[in-house]
C-alpha cells in the first residue's frame, strides 16, 4: 500500500490535522478536566504546535535538541 500523503507535503494545500491522545502509565486520560497533569500536558502540546508551525525544514528539528 502506497503512503496516502506521499506528495502532499510539498504543496501544503488545504487543512491538515494531527490528532494526539495523551495517557498516563495507568492508562488515564491526561487531557481530561480532572487530570492532575492536564495543564502541564496542554502547555507542552501548545509549545509543540508552535514549533511545528514555525519550522520550515523538518529535518533540522532532528538536530535541534
Amino acid at each position: 500500500m502506497d503512503p496516502i500523503l506521499e506528495d502532499a507535503y510539498a504543496t501544503r494545500v488545504g487543512n491538515w490535522y494531527i490528532a494526539v491522545e495523551v495517557f498516563s502509565d495507568t492508562e488515564e486520560d491526561c487531557l481530561s478536566e480532572d487530570s492532575i497533569s492536564r495543564e502541564m500536558v496542554l502547555s507542552y502540546l501548545r509549545e509543540l504546535k508552535n514549533e511545528y508551525l514555525t519550522t520550515d525544514n523538518y529535518n533540522e528539528v532532528v538536530f535541534k535538541n
